[in-house]
């Protein structure tokens, strides 16, 4: 084998050994090259490893917000497809007070109370959350009742992960008579395993199993809990019945009284009873205590509250018993994670156009931040990881919750649905139905939650109007319910 001879080459020509200062130059390049080449690789590698973090560390952020109710489960990208959902062409949409419930094969079924036909037999019926296929049906023996006169339904889960379910279907006859009947459903056996008729109450069911009953003797409503299983007590509850009432009606008549469960995970829940237009009450779920009592009392982000007039709310604190009045009525709040659980966000007209968005301590109504001109007074927001997503007619915004600080605002087209649970977001952006300034046609338009950068936009599929996420899925209404992705 040859000797092969490495020469160093400087220009064209070889180097020339007889000048000492070109050999120092190049011997000084040579170890300056061998100390410091690691750095810039060093640097480049730093860089990617960055990056990478980062990516890591947002991919984090989105499968925790990903977790929280009525954010949907997966990115929404374009193009979009819709896919109908259910048999019929209303969707084969489940009642009201729907439940996800564990099929027992790693995956989930949608359950609720529905009706196969109009005033026809209700049913407890399952069907595939992907694409609304009704997988089983049970009936419930009810009767459809006279809607006329009121018919209440729902369902609730009797544990988290549900495995079995709470059903009523409650209704008022022409004559005022309350009947309902309460069933527990189970999953797995797809079966009834317990039914009970309920007459002369009110009733509800409840997270855990409970059910809420109300009876009235002369001027005492009685309100208590029991076990749907075993019976069993859980608390009991007297209130005066109203007195005005009282004299219109018989002794033991409750058609007048309404009773409901307010308040989900994360917040904690109550049971609302309502006599008249002028009275509400607020009963804790765990014990029974009576927690706020006015004419118009709701709960808003956990806080028992009572909206007086127009413009003047009335925070009645965690024991009912406050008195403090700050202007201004509570903003729907859709989604919601609890962030700032101590914080109530208002909306106050202050006679501009869009009035303000407030935030306040709900003990003691301090004004935390007010923020003009994001909000309109039938507005809805979205809350998640300490802040605060919603739009108005041509914008989209971020506000950090506990400080009013504007993260982001940005420009959007004109709105051309509103939603009362708040834009909806996918843990990646925050998506609305818009016009398109164009062809005046409606598109989905994504913008990023980070920084409200606009992401894109796509028309929206022919005969869907708007969008709204149940059980992580985003769905389409309009001439029926489909599936987008």
């Amino acid at each position: 084998m040859d000797d092969v001879e490495l020469v160093e080459v400087d220009g064209a020509d070889a180097p020339d050994d007889a000048d000492p200062r070109a050999a120092a130059r190049r011997a000084r390049t040579r170890r300056l090259l061998r100390r410091w080449w690691p750095v810039p690789v060093v640097a480049v590698l730093g860089v990617v490893g960055w990056q990478a973090l980062t990516d890591a560390r947002e991919r984090a952020v989105v499968e925790r917000l990903r977790e929280v109710d009525g954010v949907i489960g997966t990115t929404v990208t374009p193009p979009l497809t819709a896919t109908p959902w259910g048999d019929e062409p209303s969707g084969g949409w489940v009642g009201p007070g729907s439940v996800e419930v564990d099929d027992g094969a790693g995956g989930t079924w949608l359950v609720g109370a529905s009706q196969a036909e109009y005033r026809s037999e209700w049913s407890v019926s399952a069907v595939d959350p992907r694409d609304g296929t009704e997988e089983w049906r049970v009936g419930l023996g009810a009767a459809s009742g006279d809607p006329a006169f009121g018919t209440g339904v729902g369902c609730w889960p009797e544990q988290e992960p549900a495995r079995a379910v709470w059903c009523e279907i409650a209704t008022t006859a022409p004559d005022g008579t309350a009947t309902a009947v309460v069933a527990r459903v189970d999953g797995p056996s797809r079966s009834v395993t317990s039914r009970e008729v309920v007459e002369g109450e009110q009733s509800t069911v409840a997270g855990g199993g409970l059910m809420i009953r109300a009876t009235r003797a002369g001027d005492v409503l009685t309100v208590r809990a029991v076990d749907g299983q075993s019976g069993e007590p859980a608390w009991t509850t007297d209130l005066d019945a109203d007195a005005a009432d009282a004299a219109d009606t018989a002794a033991d008549d409750v058609a007048a009284v309404r009773i409901g469960v307010l308040g989900t995970h994360p917040h904690a829940p109550f049971v609302w009873v309502r006599q008249d237009e002028a009275r509400t009450t607020l009963l804790d779920l765990a014990d029974g205590r009576v927690v706020a009592e006015g004419a118009q009392v709701v709960v808003h982000r956990g806080a028992a509250l009572e909206v007086e007039g127009s413009n003047v709310t009335r925070l009645l604190g965690a024991d009912g018993t406050g008195s403090t009045e700050v202007d201004g009525q509570p903003v729907v709040v859709g989604v919601d994670d609890g962030s700032a659980p101590g914080t109530v966000l208002l909306h106050r007209l202050d006679g501009s156009a869009t009035g303000l968005l407030r935030a306040v301590d709900r003990e003691s109504g301090a004004v935390l931040w007010e923020q003009p001109d994001l909000l309109t007074r039938m507005g809805s927001v979205t809350v998640l990881d300490g802040v605060v997503y919603g739009s108005s007619s041509r914008e989209v915004w971020a506000v950090d919750l506990r400080t009013g600080d504007v993260r982001w605002r940005a420009p959007a087209g004109v709105s051309t649905s509103g939603s009362l649970d708040g834009p909806p977001v996918d843990g990646v952006s925050l998506l609305r139905v818009e016009r398109d300034p164009d062809s005046g046609d409606d598109v989905l338009a994504a913008y990023r939650l980070r920084d409200g950068a606009r992401l894109w936009a796509e028309p929206m599929p022919a005969g869907v109007n708007s969008v709204a996420s149940v059980s992580g899925t985003l769905f389409g209404f309009g001439d029926g319910v489909v599936v987008l992705d």
